[in-house]
């Protein structure tokens, strides 16, 4: 494995490790259960992982995590967004997290089915990490504090699950998670693909689950 890409895995769990903290910090006396790198397979056997799952009272969080050191512009409905990384002058043209997300929330409900409600958040958690985004996002896309702020909110919803149904849906996402080193590999490979077949089509594709 190369530096470069040990460097971004590494800046990658540094972000989700500071946005698992902040779930813990800011939920901490709400029952809620924390799933963070989880691993599943979709509908036609493809493996996907999301970041977090917070399973709480008033819902499913399904959280996107972004590490990106540097300014970040982008549009709800763009399939591509532009990364200025702080320093550098080069633009990278980035998958659209939100359409990402999306994706991940869409592949849940054919896993787990669709009565459980399952709000999707993406959270960019690095603390120099600027948003230029377009307006009808700020429900969805967060910097860390915008996110604590809106865990803040979220524990004053009212609850839509009891503690009996909260076991239901745990035992649900336990059973369809995976967890076997072959199962990582495989998704691993698959968002290599993905990212060399984007690359090949010139954005027709985007990043991987």
């Amino acid at each position: 494995m190369s530096r470069r890409r040990n460097s971004k895995r590494q800046s990658g769990h540094s972000g989700e490790y500071a946005v698992a903290n902040s779930i813990q910090r800011v939920l901490g006396h709400l029952p809620y259960r924390l799933y963070n790198d989880v691993y599943f397979e979709d509908a036609e056997g493809l493996p996907f992982q999301i970041d977090h799952l917070v399973l709480t009272p008033m819902g499913l969080l399904v959280v996107e995590t972004k590490n990106w050191n540097g300014i970040v512009y982008g549009q709800p409905s763009e399939m591509q967004w532009s990364f200025v990384p702080h320093g550098k002058g080069k633009i990278h043209q980035l998958y659209n997290p939100v359409l990402q997300n999306e994706r991940h929330v869409a592949k849940l409900r054919s896993v787990l089915g669709d009565t459980l409600p399952m709000t999707p958040c993406v959270v960019f958690a690095h603390p120099f990490g600027e948003l230029q985004i377009g307006l009808g996002m700020t429900d969805r896309v967060f910097t860390r504090a915008w996110f604590e702020a809106f865990l803040a909110q979220w524990m004053r919803r009212s609850p839509i699950l009891d503690e009996s149904e909260m076991e239901v849906w745990h035992q649900k996402i336990t059973a369809a998670r995976r967890v076997d080193e072959e199962m990582i590999g495989r998704q691993r490979n698959y968002a290599r693909e993905l990212r060399r077949l984007r690359k090949a089509r010139k954005g027709a594709i985007g990043y991987a689950d």
